[in-house]
Parts: structure tokens; sequence; C-alpha cells
């Protein structure tokens, strides 16, 4: 987490908005597959609100309890690395085996838009040609104001073609090791990365 120096980038915070608590809430829609609303990281971090888009629920989970431990595992890192004033929706779009319908995909993005979201973390990619709906709704976003973070993915492959983080309007990430080198091993690659972080 030090090596993302939000502590550095929370000073700046302060500074422009004059104090600490003057610092408005965020809050960060996470499209994927839940989350585990008990875990230590995120009992305090997680938004009132409960969106459940994939459809279904396996017996014994509730709402939009992670039944796959991705969503789960991206709202912890968001937890780790910001302060207390970032709020956390976990909205379920994925299923148990970690897969995104593309309806899913959409309709989380229209309950981030229709939540306000001021962030949505898209920690998913396609391998495919750019999506006209998915542009739409990418467009939307952006004139809601809504900033718009998407990974990468870890096939080891050129970026050119992973989408939604393709998007001109998307941030797009790929991967760092812990010595801040590109991760070579596993990291998707290419001209149209914006940001590495570590992964």
């Amino acid at each position: 987490v030090s090596l993302c120096r939000f502590a550095d980038m929370e000073e700046r915070l302060e500074v422009y908005y004059g104090s600490e608590d003057a610092i408005p809430e965020v809050t960060v829609a996470v499209i994927d597959t839940g989350a585990y609303y008990n875990h230590e990281l995120l009992k305090d971090r997680i938004d009132d609100t409960t969106l459940n888009v994939a459809g279904y629920s396996l017996p014994g989970h509730w709402g939009c309890a992670d039944d796959q431990g991705h969503g789960t595992m991206v709202a912890s890192i968001i937890a780790m690395c910001t302060p207390d004033y970032v709020r956390i929706l976990p909205i379920k779009a994925g299923d148990y085996e970690g897969e995104f319908s593309s309806s899913s995909i959409y309709l989380g993005i229209e309950a981030a838009i229709s939540h306000e979201a001021d962030v949505i973390n898209m920690s998913y990619g396609i391998d495919n040609d750019n999506d006209p709906i998915e542009e739409y709704y990418m467009e939307r976003c952006t004139a809601a104001g809504i900033t718009l973070v998407a990974a990468y993915g870890n096939s080891h492959i050129s970026t050119n073609s992973i989408y939604p983080a393709c998007w001109p309007n998307v941030i797009g990430v790929s991967a760092v090791n812990n010595s801040m080198n590109f991760a070579s091993g596993y990291s998707n690659y290419g001209a149209s990365v914006d940001l590495s972080a570590p992964g």
C-alpha cells in the first residue's frame, strides 16, 4: 500500500479543501462479484445499499454477498488504499465463477449512475472489438461526471482490444510488482495503458 503514496495525495487534498473534515465523501462503485460485508477491511466502509444485478444468489448468500471472492479482494484493496471518507458501493454483476454477462455489466453501470457514484471500478476485461452499447454507457458516465477505472487484465497480451479499459474516457490500469517494475509475468501491456499500480 505504501508504494501507492496515498498519504501524500491525502495531504494535498487537505491543503486543497482546507482541512480533512472539509473533504467530501466519495462513493466508489465496484462492479464485480459482490463483497463479504463482514470482512474487517469493509465492515465500516460499505455503502448501506446492496445491489445484485447478476440475477441470482447462491443458497446461503444474500443480496450482493460475494460467492466468488474477486469483488471482496478489489473492494478490500480500495479500502486499504483510501481514507475513511471513501465509501464502497459493491454491485454484484459477476457469478460464482467470476464470469460477467454483457447485460449484467450494463445493469451494473446503470445502477452506479442512478446511485450517484463518483467513481466506477471495473476489474474485468474482455478481449473483443469495441461494443457500441458499452461505449454508450461509458459516455453516459462521463457526462454524469463519473471517473471510470478499469483493469487491463492478467493474460500477458497486448491491450489493443481489452475493453472497457481501452475506451478513451476510461483510466486503463496495468500492474507493477513489489519492486515497482512492470509485472511482465502476467500483466497485459501496450501503448494504451494509462498507468500502472501494484498488482
